[in-house]
């Protein structure tokens, strides 16, 4: 199941968690470490902080870059391991900002991308990552 349908079609969240333990330990074994994911997760809850208010969903759009940009600073070993976890927050940024939802759905999809991406980044810890 990809994230876009995890994000807008898994009520119980079971496909969430799934997901996110394979990816966590993929970025174990492909040597990415916590600090690699950081500044990533520290801008999406600064943007969390702010969600609803001014300029949140240009912020959670111009993530996207971003994340193209660590992608490429990945040393080649962690490279394919990081370029799944930018392809799942990408589809899930989509996902988010697509403009055929309302502003409820929109706020849904919100959370269920900052679930996914702390249980990725427990279940990447859980597995020995550093």
């Amino acid at each position: 199941m990809n994230i876009q349908t995890i994000i807008t079609a898994d009520p119980d969240g079971q496909e969430l968690v799934k997901q996110a333990e394979i990816l966590g330990k993929n970025l174990k074994d492909g040597n990415v470490t916590k600090s690699q994911m950081r500044s990533i997760f520290s801008e999406a809850r600064q943007i969390e902080a702010s969600w609803g208010k001014g300029n949140s969903a240009l912020r959670l759009s111009m993530l996207k870059p971003k994340l193209a940009y660590q992608k490429a600073r990945q040393p080649k070993n962690a490279k394919t391991a990081f370029g799944d976890l930018v392809l799942d927050l990408t589809q899930g940024i989509d996902a988010v900002l697509d403009s055929k939802v309302s502003v409820e759905e929109r706020d849904k999809r919100f959370k269920k991308l900052m679930n996914y991406f702390e249980a990725v980044i427990a279940y990447h810890r859980a597995a020995g990552g550093q």
